[in-house]
């Protein structure tokens, strides 16, 4: 009768993951530890990262790599992970094969805050598909766009080098 039991339950929760998933199909492409993270999250994490990462390197302290700045900021690591991979693929970092760490791929003092922004706003907003068909009302879109310029103009003028620098 357990035996029977444990199949049956079983068959319905797996069932019951098989319908969810049908229905929100946008969440298969997500990994379960990112959902959490919005927006403004992976911007600050971006900035941590290359704060970090060009700290260390300014200073010249053993860099960064991948577990290090897990257990560091103690958030997951596919998190870190695919935020490091958005810098990489901006330009913004290099990894060093040898011994998997990170360092700037030029000098901190030309990397602006904003390039380090968009360097993960792309990738974020790519991910949650069902925004795609978002009702736009014209006003609203031009005060958004308003705010991510007045963004990306006071982080235009701040260095990571500016951020390292001021911090002792």
């Amino acid at each position: 009768f357990m035996i029977w039991l444990y199949y049956n339950w079983l068959i319905l929760l797996t069932g019951a993951k098989v319908s969810f998933y049908h229905q929100f199909s946008v969440l298969l492409h997500l990994r379960d530890d990112r959902i959490i993270y919005n927006e403004r999250h992976m911007q600050r994490l971006a900035i941590l990262l290359m704060y970090l990462i060009g700290y260390n390197y300014f200073h010249n302290k053993p860099r960064w790599s991948l577990q290090a700045l897990v257990e560091r900021l103690r958030i997951p690591k596919s998190v870190t992970q695919d935020t490091l991979e958005s810098l990489e693929k901006s330009g913004l970092l290099l990894r060093v094969e040898h011994d998997n760490t990170f360092v700037p791929t030029r000098d901190i003092e030309t990397i602006t805050l904003s390039e380090v922004v968009q360097s993960v706003r792309g990738d974020f907003q790519g991910a949650y598909l069902p925004l795609k068909d978002f009702t736009a009302i014209p006003a609203i879109e031009k005060i958004i766009g308003d705010m991510e310029i007045a963004v990306d103009s006071a982080l235009s003028r701040e260095t990571v080098k500016g951020l390292v620098s001021s911090h002792r």
